[in-house]
């Protein structure tokens, strides 16, 4: 209880402002993050992600991107809030396709405010879920089998592979 009220009620606020922070303030939340669920559960030999299956939790990147999916969800279906509905181009669908993307990606000729965005990763995440979860209608349902989603390939800087004094792989 105190893990949840005092650490991870901080994790949880405002995810969408800082969810494509820096590598260093990403590393350094995980570090938190594991050093408070060493202390709960006593454990000093596993690694973070045994804690974390111990705890039946992610790490707060894949909370942030499942948030992320949830307000695209509301977008999606004009459930949140009208500036958030304008947040994201929808696609205009004249033909049935496979694989329709519903939302437009723009294109951006930087990466801290361009491809790092809510407006340009937004649109990647959610074509990289699988339909099964794209087709739900109830928000409720949604957010349930959110929580068994991790995402597998997030294309973000914080997931790729950096190699100090080379860069991303």
């Amino acid at each position: 209880m105190i893990f949840n009220s005092m650490i991870k009620s901080h994790f949880n606020y405002c995810p969408l402002l800082w969810m494509f922070c820096s590598r260093s303030s990403n590393n350094r939340i995980n570090k938190l993050h594991e050093r408070s669920l060493r202390v709960m559960y006593n454990n000093e030999i596993d690694n973070f992600e045994t804690l974390l299956e111990m705890n039946d939790d992610v790490t707060c990147h894949q909370r942030n991107i499942r948030v992320l999916m949830i307000e695209v969800f509301k977008i999606k279906y004009e459930l949140a809030p009208p500036i958030m509905n304008t947040a994201l181009i929808r696609r205009k669908n004249i033909y049935n396709l496979r694989n329709f993307q519903e939302f437009e990606t723009e294109s951006k000729r930087t990466v801290n405010f361009g491809i790092e965005s809510f407006s340009y990763r937004s649109p990647q995440l959610w074509a990289m879920l699988p339909a099964e979860l794209r087709e739900i209608e109830k928000l409720d349902q949604f957010k349930r089998e959110i929580k068994k989603w991790t995402c597998p390939n997030c294309p973000c800087r914080l997931c790729k592979v950096y190699i100090p004094n080379l860069g991303f792989l």
